[in-house]
């Protein structure tokens, strides 16, 4: 009916550019309304909501835009934009940040949030929440050990007590997969940390910190690179300044990387129907590897250095 209804429209005059009639044309004409209609239905728009002025949310802003392209970017200080991009009803908002994170929790209804570049990260039960984490994939981690110290079995992993429950997971995953020993280490204290890394370093051949703000002083790097080194036990923390600080190497968040990695995301998720983007699980990016060659030479530890080491001296 629709289609007797648009060639009535057009007066019974041929489609020229199509080299058919109106009536040989309404089959095709009937296709390109459903085409439509289903294009409505599965309309998914994407918001980027960030801070574009922060450096590392630039680089990340440049991830994903080098993964899809002309995604609408709303800077979180623009009150207007940002209202209007809600108002739209987007299928989907890559949040950049822990602001972005947060105004998106609150302001989105019926669309999908990817977390991106968020220090921990947590859907705390929300099946309209996942993330592309600030912290690297442990994978990073555990092939930088390997690949530095290829004897090395024993190794501790340091994890805040109230690390998100999948970037625990992911980091496990990838120990199991490794083949190491790793023996993971809850820090619910900072203050009583410096004993428990003392005690750790007696049973074990390295030592892995996954991302926790509350380690990353310089009081307390120092104090990890001094008895790390006495003991000759290889040190990977997740700052680069931790490897330049003397610490064996150090994989921390590749800003850009996170970005490409929320764009493959966004756009794995697009391609589902809306029923089934809840719940999607984490996706975790590649981390930069730091590598300080001073350090590796005084542990003497006998490995190579993994393709893509960044080296400092």
């Amino acid at each position: 009916m629709a289609a007797n209804l648009a060639c009535a429209a057009l007066d019974g005059r041929e489609w020229s550019s199509l080299g058919t009639s109106c009536r040989g044309g309404a089959v095709l004409l009937w296709a390109v309304l459903l085409s439509l209609v289903a294009g409505q239905a599965w309309a998914s728009p994407v918001v980027v909501l960030a801070q574009p002025q922060v450096p590392q949310y630039a680089q990340v802003l440049a991830g994903v835009h080098a993964v899809r392209g002309g995604d609408e970017v709303v800077d979180l200080a623009d009150e207007a934009a940002v209202a209007r991009a809600f108002e739209s009803k987007p299928a989907l908002v890559i949040a950049v940040g822990s602001k972005a994170y947060e105004l998106a929790q609150e302001k989105t209804t019926g669309a999908v949030v990817i977390a991106t570049a968020v220090l921990g990260a947590d859907a705390k039960g929300r099946k309209d929440v996942t993330a592309v984490p600030l912290s690297p994939r442990g994978l990073d981690a555990v092939s930088a050990i390997q690949a530095l110290a290829p004897s090395v079995r024993q190794v501790a992993a340091f994890y805040p007590a109230s690390y998100p429950a999948p970037l625990l997971t992911q980091a496990r995953y990838a120990a199991r997969a490794s083949g190491l020993q790793v023996d993971f280490l809850p820090v619910a204290d900072p203050e009583s940390f410096e004993g428990d890394f003392v005690a750790a370093l007696a049973g074990h051949q390295a030592v892995w910190l996954l991302t926790d703000a509350r380690l990353a002083t310089p009081a307390r790097v120092a104090f990890m690179v001094q008895h790390a080194l006495e003991k000759k036990v290889l040190l990977v923390g997740f700052l680069s300044g931790m490897a330049q600080a003397g610490a064996a190497a150090a994989v921390s968040a590749d800003y850009k990387a996170i970005g490409q990695e929320a764009g493959r995301f966004a756009s794995e998720l697009l391609a589902l129907p809306p029923s089934a983007r809840e719940s999607a699980p984490f996706h975790f990016a590649r981390g930069a590897l730091w590598v300080n060659a001073t350090t590796l030479q005084a542990l003497k530890l006998g490995g190579a250095l993994p393709t893509g080491a960044q080296v400092l001296r």
